[in-house]
Formats: C-alpha cells, structure tokens, sequence
C-alpha cells in the first residue's frame, strides 16, 4: 500500500512540473496558456491591403505616427505595395482632439484623406470636398500600435467612382513627441518644370516630384518636408535657370506649406511709355486648398471674356462680357446676367447681381454702389439687398496715394470691422492689383474695371480686430518689373497660412 502512496506521489509532481513547464512555453512565445492567462504581446505586424474589384493591393507599412496640429490629434499611415511601385497615404483627423480604440471616421466629415499613387499617378483617392468617401475605424491604438479597418468608395484616374473593400493597416506606432520647439515646412508644386523642381531650405536640399492642384498633407511622397525649430526660414526652387525664393514661418506644433509656382518673368529692361491691363489672377493657399484663377480674353484694352477656374476642375467657366451705353454686362449670352454700371468718366459706380458674381445660380442678389472722391480714390462700398436694406458699408481712408484703413459697418448685426493697412514706401508701382478678397465682385472682374486710382505702393500689412485677438497678414516676395507692374506676391496671417498671388498683363 505503501508504494502505492509513493507512485500516486510521484505522478502528482511530474504532472504539477509538466503544467509549470507548459505555462513557461506559453509565456515565453508570447501567447496566453489555455484558460486565461498572460503574457509578453507579439510585436504587431507592419502591413497595409485593400481591393478593388478583381484587384488586390497589399505591401508593407513604412511608418505610422501621431501628431497634433491645433490642439488636435492626427494619425498618419503611409506604406509601399509589395512591388515598390505603389503607394499608400492614409491621414485622420480626429475632430474631438484625441484619436481612440473604437472611433471611426470619414472623409465626408473631412476627418479622412486617401491617396493610392503610381509614380506620378493616383490611380485612387478619396479627399474632403474633392470626391470619394471612405470609412475608416480604428480597431486598435495605445503607445506602441495601431491596427484599423477601411472601405468605401473612392476617385480614380478617370475620375470614376470605384468601390473598395477589405481594406485594413496594423503597424508599429512610431512615437513622435509634441515639441514646443520644431514645427514643419513643406514645399510643393502644382507644375512641373522638365523633371523635378530643386528646393533648398537652410542649404538642405530637397525636391518636388509629384504634383497636385490640391494643396497636399506634410508627409505626402513626392513634396519637400522639413522638420524645424521655430523660426522664419528662405527658401529657394529651381528651374532650369531659373530660381524663384521666399521666406516661410515655421510655427511650433504646426506645418507651414508653400506653393512653389514659377511665374512670368518679365524682361530685365522694358520700355517705360507701355502700357499694360491687368489680364490674369491666380492666388491659392492652406485655407480652402483650392486654387483660383481669372484669365481675360482682350482685344487691346477691351476684355471680351473672362475665365474663372478653380482647382482641380480642369475646364475654365466662361463669362463672356457686353459693353452697352453705361453697362459692362457679364455673362450677356445668358438669362442669369448681372452687371456693372460705369460714370461719364468710365469708373464702376454700381453692380447688380449674386453674392458671389461667379456663382450661376446664387439667389441671393445683391445691389452695391460705389462712390469716389475728387482725387479719383474710391471711398465709399455700400451692399444692399432686394429691399433695399444696407447689408454693409464699407469707408475706404486714404492717405498718400494708398488706403490706409478700410472700415466695415454691418448694421443688421450692429458690428462695425476697422482693417489698417501698412506699406513698403520705398517702392512704388504703377499697378497694385485690388486683393481685398471679402469684396468678391471686384477681385474677380477687375481685368474690365476701371475702379478709379490704384494703390501707389506695395501692400506690406494688414491688421484687423477678431474675437480673440488680432489678424495680422504680412505680405513679401514680390517680383516687381521696371515698369512698376506687380507680378507676383505672397501673403502670411500670424497663424502661419499662406496664400501665393501671382499676375500677367495684356500690354498694347
């Protein structure tokens, strides 16, 4: 009986160090023994895939970091195909400030941005205001990992929508702390100039390979991205012989993006008795991601039409333009006209029409009068609606040619705006193009007004009072020829945003 006990005992312990022994394993492969349990996590695989149709795309994840931009948490997942030739783009922007397990997100809430390039094409994309709308949940995230899933419909070449399912990422989440001190800067270009566009920043050089009208996300393949302390920064971009430089502010926490555009360069010399009409202005920037553009069809000094595009739409919308007794009437083949009213002396003194004068099919039609001084300087903007009723009342100050400060007075609202403006004096120009971009109907149709004196030197500030604090726009890097015509120009507000203006003439 006894050595029954024995080998009972015995059993009982070779069972009790085989159950250890297996509990080791499992926690050293990293896995859970049955019943519960735990142990070290397994690293997280670093993989991306989706499909289209009969299409399956996959590869590896390059990085996966997060960043804060406005008190706000963004996720950014960028990868190659397992060819090499692909690429894949993923941002969200989390709307409630931090990205968490469970939170879902999409691009028509603007909280989503899709890219799937091949070299210079996007063959796939889905982005806020632009087509496509894709649906992304993040499954998984804390310090060290992050895994998601994804589906909905996105824009191809064609500009057809496509459908795409099955797709997911996981990867290692690289850490990036927020720092006070580093911000970034991007440059891109919505052209190309016989290859790549050469950049350097503080002499670290970088280049522009792919291009878009879409103003692009910092991180994007193919852009020039640069990681800096605070500060004011030149850059400069090559083409050919060509260079064009500017200065870009870096503010902490946040992305700086320049658009690298080469505009007409104008003669080193040119005869001083020319005269010139303005005939074209783009300006684009951070705010809208768009970029505008306002070209003029003209015969001498007369405009016969004016073209309005915005980015991406690849077809201009035509205004074609009828001069009749007092009336400069746009869009004159067209039921949905509008017009402007000129004086004795050819100056614009009212306009009838939308809001927005390149909107078709805007209801909401306005009457503005203008008014001038003795010394021919526009003064006074009134906007009236169909009742009559003064929506505002705009008082332009001028003092040396210039206007120094423009007050707004809204009396529906009871609130009065005063906006002052500084300027280089070192400089003058025969012609600073109107930029005042609240009023719509003269920025756009300026090539066919005559809106009695322009400004006499170069804009250098505008400031104006906002809840919460002051807006100021700084504007440099003009390119001005010897005939004092403004071709070119950028603007910065103190938050960072910048906005390129760039302008050619019809000389006779």
């Amino acid at each position: 009986m006894l050595n029954k006990y024995k080998i009972v005992v015995v059993l009982f312990i070779v069972i009790l160090f085989f159950l250890a022994c297996l509990k080791k394993e499992y926690s050293q492969e990293g896995g859970s023994p049955p019943g519960g349990g735990g142990g070290i996590e397994p690293p997280v695989n670093s993989e991306w895939e989706f499909k289209q149709e009969q299409k399956h795309y996959y590869g590896k994840v390059d990085t996966a970091y997060l960043t804060v931009e406005n008190n706000k948490q963004s996720l950014v997942i960028t990868g190659k195909s397992n060819t090499g030739n692909g690429k894949i783009f993923i941002l969200l922007k989390d709307s409630d400030g931090v990205i968490r397990k469970g939170d879902q997100f999409r691009t028509s809430s603007s909280e989503v941005k899709f890219l799937y390039t091949s070299g210079n094409d996007t063959l796939y994309r889905a982005i806020p205001f632009y087509g496509g709308d894709l649906y992304v949940t993040v499954t998984e995230i804390d310090s060290n990992k992050v895994k998601g899933t994804f589906f909905g419909s996105a824009i191809d070449m064609a500009n057809k929508t496509r459908e795409l399912i099955e797709g997911k990422f996981s990867s290692p989440l690289k850490k990036i702390p927020v720092s006070l001190e580093k911000g970034y800067a991007m440059l891109w270009a919505n052209e190309e100039c016989n290859g790549p566009v050469k950049v350097k920043i503080n002499d670290l050089p970088g280049e522009i390979s792919i291009y878009s009208w879409i103003t692009p996300d910092c991180g994007e393949a193919g852009r020039a991205t640069y990681n800096l302390t605070a500060g004011t920064y030149r850059w400069v971009a090559y083409c050919g012989k060509d260079s064009l430089t500017g200065n870009v502010q870096v503010m902490p926490g946040n992305c700086s993006k320049v658009l690298v555009k080469f505009p007409y360069r104008p003669p080193d010399t040119t005869v001083t008795d020319v005269n010139c009409k303005l005939s074209a202005i783009s300006y684009s920037g951070d705010l809208l991601n768009i970029m505008n553009e306002v070209t003029a069809d003209c015969t001498g000094t007369v405009v016969n039409t004016l073209n309005y595009r915005v980015s991406p739409a690849p077809i201009p919308l035509p205004h074609p333009i009828l001069y009749k007794g007092d009336s400069i009437i746009i869009d004159a083949d067209n039921t949905l006209r509008r017009y402007f009213l000129k004086d004795a002396q050819g100056r614009v003194i009212a306009y009838r029409g939308s809001s927005d004068p390149t909107d078709y099919f805007s209801a909401i039609m306005l009457r503005i009068t203008y008014q001038y001084d003795n010394n021919n300087q526009m003064v006074k903007r009134i906007v009236r609606n169909n009742y009559n009723m003064v929506l505002v009342d705009m008082s332009f100050t001028w003092q040396n040619g210039n206007i120094i400060k423009i007050v707004e007075n809204y009396p529906l609202a009871a609130q009065t705006k005063e906006i002052t403006y500084e300027y280089y004096m070192d400089k003058t120009v025969r012609q600073m193009p109107f930029v005042v971009e609240s009023v719509v109907e003269l920025l756009m149709f300026q090539p066919a007004l005559n809106m009695g004196k322009q400004l006499r030197n170069p804009l250098k500030k505008i400031s104006f009072t906002v809840i919460g604090g002051t807006i100021t726009n700084f504007f440099s890097d003009y390119i001005i020829d010897n005939n004092g015509y403004v071709f070119n120009m950028s603007r910065i507000d103190n938050s960072g945003l910048r906005t390129d203006f760039v302008f050619n003439y019809n000389c006779f």
